[in-house]
């Protein structure tokens, strides 16, 4: 499947209701266009979760740390991708708690 057709043009942005899941953006300049991110990889599973191009870019570029020829074991590439994507959800949730309790997070 081409990468066009993974990208999504938000045609009504008044009527955005999508956010990415990972960092919860919501603003429609930003998510103009959003990614369906493969949870369990392409060669595993149909399911996707919609993120935001630098959520996308950061999981992809923890995937791309594994060779290849290493990927054939399947069960450490899904978890380093399953674990970035953790990883980007729990700094996003450290952020609000902080916020909410008024201190800045840096």
């Amino acid at each position: 499947m081409k990468k066009q057709d993974f990208a999504l043009s938000i045609s009504n942005k008044k009527e955005i209701k999508e956010m990415c899941f990972g960092c919860g953006e919501d603003d429609y300049r930003i998510l103009s266009k959003f990614e369906k991110h493969h949870i369990f990889s392409k060669s595993n599973s149909d399911e996707t979760i919609l993120l935001c191009l630098n959520c996308h870019g950061k999981i992809t570029s923890k995937q791309n740390s594994i060779s290849p020829h290493k990927r054939k074991n399947k069960i450490p590439f899904l978890l380093l991708s399953q674990g970035e994507l953790l990883k980007i959800i729990g700094e996003n949730q450290i952020k609000i708690a902080l916020k909410e309790n008024g201190k800045d997070f840096s």
